[in-house]
């Protein structure tokens, strides 16, 4: 719902978002002529109605609404923190991440206005804390599940690998003539792989991540 204008009073980038109404975003014709008015609309919107609207926006887009005056210039730091926050809450989604350095990297040594504010680079440090103390939560829960399910297997504490392997071969040959004995058997080698590799996806989406934060507090940080 928005359309490239390159004579939009929106700076960089042409975004033709002064096309917005309060409530949800709507495409509108801008017939005659790219008028300041629309700015002013903006402008005299409170920061729940604009909160409406950054929801449905790329956060390049919201960098390019921000940047339509001084004024939404100052509140866009602190609403575009805010949509970080809801769209990363629960760090599982590292493509939000890499939205927001598209948006920090739209164009090469030209950063945003509203991202050199100290209050969006205050709220991007605690955010993106929060996520990765949750992403190292949940790497945790996903290793002490298949901790518990081998050294249940197993019958040991503490059990590796190969501990698994070895109780494994173990059990197939022990049981080699009892069909629905082998059957469990083989069901509880599939959990532990479905285990490994929820532990290895949590892993992945914590590597990710960290790479996408260095960079954008890189971008951030750059004079």
């Amino acid at each position: 719902f928005n359309r490239p204008d390159s004579l939009s009073p929106f700076g960089r980038g042409g975004l033709n978002a002064y096309a917005y109404c309060q409530g949800d975003p709507v495409n509108r014709s801008d017939s005659g002529g790219h008028v300041g008015v629309h700015i002013l609309f903006l402008d005299k919107l409170p920061d729940l109605a604009l909160d409406r609207i950054f929801r449905h926006l790329s956060f390049k887009n919201m960098a390019a609404v921000s940047g339509a005056s001084n004024t939404l210039n100052e509140r866009g730091a602190g609403l575009i923190a805010s949509q970080l926050n809801k769209r990363f809450v629960d760090a599982s989604n590292p493509d939000v991440l890499s939205d927001l350095r598209s948006a920090i990297e739209n164009e090469p040594g030209f950063l945003p206005s509203v991202f050199k504010s100290a209050d969006f680079k205050v709220q991007f440090e605690k955010v993106t804390a929060n996520a990765s103390q949750k992403t190292s939560d949940r790497i945790k829960e996903a290793w002490r599940a298949e901790q518990s399910f081998s050294d249940k297997f197993t019958g040991k504490p503490n059990t590796d690998y190969d501990d698994f392997k070895k109780a494994l071969a173990i059990k197939l040959k022990e049981h080699e003539g009892s069909p629905e004995i082998l059957l469990n058997i083989k069901r509880d080698e599939a959990r532990r792989k479905t285990l490994m590799r929820a532990w290895y996806t949590q892993l992945n989406l914590k590597g990710k991540m960290e790479q996408h934060v260095a960079k954008i507090r890189s971008l951030l940080n750059s004079p």
